[in-house]
């Protein structure tokens, strides 16, 4: 019960990261175009802790080669030769945006930071969590054995599915109940084969 419950958060929390992910990605893009262009990944935690360090140009272009190699360090971006292709960014980067466009965007930009690197965290927690409960089920070495089930799908696997071995008689049954099963439609002359609608939306989603 606790890893569906806690699949549940996971599921509403990534859906709210990806919303806020949007929104920053958005606005950066209006009055700092260089954030988006320095990572290939949508907004990791060195994006945002960047975010909120330097909101504007003008602090960022008074930092120092040696001040930003030691941020990226510090913030687990250790390779030396991808360092330099950043600041080699960072120093030919041509700032065109108006100082007052900037400074106001730049408010709501470090709010939405904070409220990812909050989501990322607790987010971290529940899937650690979602993996402990798992390891310590006598079912949990199964559903970890199931081919591409990481340790965060086969919580999700072992929630929704229980450890109830009576629930289902046979493979159809889950199937029907999870939406996986398919179904015939005919008309007259025609027939095709369509997905289920009347299932556990959550289930299918997750299968």
């Amino acid at each position: 019960e606790t890893l569906k419950l806690l699949g549940i958060s996971h599921e509403r929390l990534k859906k709210e990261h990806t919303r806020y992910t949007n929104r920053l990605l958005f606005i950066i893009r209006q009055y700092f175009p260089l954030y988006d262009a320095l990572f290939s990944e949508t907004a990791p935690k060195i994006l945002l802790k960047m975010v909120l360090k330097y909101p504007i140009w003008a602090k960022l272009k008074t930092e120092s080669h040696e001040d930003l190699k030691k941020f990226f360090i510090a913030n687990k971006f250790c390779n030396r030769k991808y360092i330099e292709i950043k600041l080699k960014k960072i120093n030919d980067y041509v700032h065109n945006v108006a100082g007052e466009v900037e400074t106001a965007l730049s408010f709501e930009t470090t709010t939405i930071a904070n409220i990812l690197l909050m989501l990322k965290d607790q987010i971290d927690q529940i899937e650690k969590e979602m993996a402990k409960i798992t390891d310590n089920h006598f079912l949990g070495k199964v559903f970890d054995s199931l081919p591409g089930a990481g340790a965060l799908l086969a919580g999700k696997l072992l929630g929704l599915i229980g450890d109830n071995k009576h629930r289902f008689s046979n493979a159809n049954q889950a199937q029907c109940l999870f939406g996986t099963a398919p179904m015939n439609y005919q008309s007259g002359g025609y027939h095709k084969v369509i997905t289920r609608k009347a299932c556990n939306k959550r289930g299918k989603s997750i299968l």
